[in-house]
């Protein structure tokens, strides 16, 4: 179980001053936002090489006085190959049905019917290259960018480690 909640606390407004002035007026006002998310997680290996888990999650963002709430799901894989240390996993995130607003009377959504959560497509391959150095290339898509392909690693060097990963893209 996990609750993660961030307020980002006053934030200043902007923008275009009256509706015949083109005039930016920064500073007008402060308004509040802030993100909450409540989960459930269970994962369970199947067998000694494969292994299946998944998330369900309630989320809330509030900005000024606009509210949006859903729930979504994650589900997630991993098969140990069993040769070197190479392990694939593979990730789907956010999937689930639209998210409903909680809008003032005089702010109208209908122009954005069935609003859903960004969907997230991630796979990778990650194993011992060297004795100390693990390795990996990571294939994301997200539903509102294009693919990503990142490569990544992790060194070993007594009791610390050195990590790196790198966005090809």
């Amino acid at each position: 179980l996990s609750l993660v909640s961030i307020n980002y606390g006053d934030i200043m407004r902007s923008g275009w001053a009256g509706t015949t002035e083109f005039v930016f007026e920064p500073n007008q006002e402060a308004f509040q936002a802030s993100d909450v998310a409540l989960q459930a997680s269970y994962g369970r290996s199947l067998s000694d090489k494969f292994s299946l888990g998944g998330t369900a999650k309630m989320i809330t963002q509030s900005i000024d006085d606009v509210t949006i709430s859903g729930l979504a799901f994650d589900i997630g894989t991993q098969f140990n190959t069993g040769y070197r240390g190479i392990r694939m996993g593979a990730v789907i995130s956010n999937f689930g049905p639209d998210v409903a607003s909680q809008a003032p009377e005089d702010v109208s959504y209908e122009e954005f019917p069935g609003m859903s959560l960004p969907m997230t497509f991630s796979f990778g391959v990650i194993g011992e290259a060297i004795p100390g150095l693990n390795a990996g290339l990571n294939i994301l898509k997200q539903a509102d960018m294009g693919q990503e392909l990142i490569v990544n690693g992790e060194y070993n060097i007594s009791l610390a480690s050195v990590r790196f990963s790198y966005n090809l893209n």
